[in-house]
């Protein structure tokens, strides 16, 4: 019985989590910018470890058995033939959920991100093709980094929130201000700061947001580049795996702890509450970031300090890491 809820929670739950990718789908419909970036497939032990940092496990943890509620009784009826739930039933809703999210997402996403084994997946529970749980970290996942149905995003249980794994399809199409600007055509506001400097090869910028997605309240965190000089593409690729960075955030509400995501390397670190309607002004975002080295540093600190921020104040080093709250 205890397995049979568990598999009736994931597929309602993945279910939510399609109207996420389908605003995501639609911001990015119709943008004559757009350039897919293509993502070398990766072995297993290379998703785990990139070149430069190890990459830690998406670490995320969850709540265990929500309490059913009640069904109420009609008024009139004396006798009350409930529907049966069965497995097959439960398959026939899992099938239609996985067509129509794969139907939009799956197909980039299968193709560019790294090959699933079964050492990737080793220690989660398989609910479907394309649905695991692992009963570890108490999250419902998707395989390989992909998210839940291949649709992008991941559901962390204990805090109640959805997020974006490593390797959703959404990373083939980089970051341009464009999506900002459609944003509210699907029904998104939010506030958002860009951080923008020079540093190696790269052009780099670091996007941060945080308000209200459709149905849901969060923040993220972004890390694109794109080649030196290059100051006509306004187009930034995603931070390639050797360039993700060690990131963490914790999201106040009203200034209370709303939710947070734990440290670890990243090229979009996010977190989404479904239901939850909050305007960015009631929300701080209190970030950190470690960067690759002291050049590295000082020269998003320089870009930083140019939008008001003081160290002391709202920003603070330790090392190569950076604290700053917006």
């Amino acid at each position: 019985m205890r397995n049979f809820r568990r598999t009736v929670t994931c597929v309602a739950i993945s279910l939510l989590a399609v109207v996420m990718a389908f605003q995501t789908v639609l911001l990015n419909t119709g943008l004559e910018e757009i350039a897919p970036q293509t993502i070398p497939a990766q072995t297993a032990a290379a998703a785990k470890s990139p070149a430069k940092a190890p990459v830690p496990a998406v670490a995320v943890q969850s709540q265990k058995n929500a309490g059913e509620a009640a069904a109420p009784v009609p008024a009139q009826q004396t006798e009350i033939s409930a529907p049966i739930v069965t497995t097959a039933t439960i398959a026939t809703v899992e099938k239609k959920a996985t067509t129509e999210a794969v139907s939009v997402a799956a197909k980039a996403a299968a193709e560019t991100a790294p090959v699933s084994s079964a050492e990737d997946n080793e220690g989660l529970v398989s609910i479907s093709p394309g649905l695991f749980y692992d009963p570890e970290k108490e999250v419902i996942c998707g395989p390989n980094g992909r998210g839940m149905l291949y649709i992008g995003f991941d559901y962390d249980m204990k805090q109640g929130i959805f997020y974006t794994p490593l390797y959703p399809w959404q990373r083939n199409f980089g970051f341009t201000k464009l999506y900002d600007a459609f944003a509210p055509l699907t029904n998104l506001v939010y506030d958002t700061m860009r951080i923008k400097f020079e540093y190696g090869e790269y052009d780099w910028m670091v996007q941060l947001w945080k308000g209200r997605y459709g149905i849901t309240t969060g923040a993220e965190i972004g890390v694109y580049h794109k080649p030196k000089g290059s100051s006509g593409n306004k187009l930034y690729d995603c931070a390639s795996d050797e360039n993700m960075l060690l990131m963490s955030f914790e999201l106040l509400k009203d200034g209370e702890h709303y939710f947070s995501r734990e440290e670890q390397y990243h090229w979009w670190l996010t977190g989404f509450v479904l239901g939850d309607l909050y305007s960015y002004k009631n929300l701080t975002l209190i970030s950190t970031i470690t960067f690759k080295d002291e050049g590295m540093r000082d020269a998003f600190l320089t870009a930083l300090y140019t939008q008001g921020y003081t160290e002391g104040m709202n920003c603070s080093t330790e090392g190569l890491k950076v604290r700053f709250d917006w």
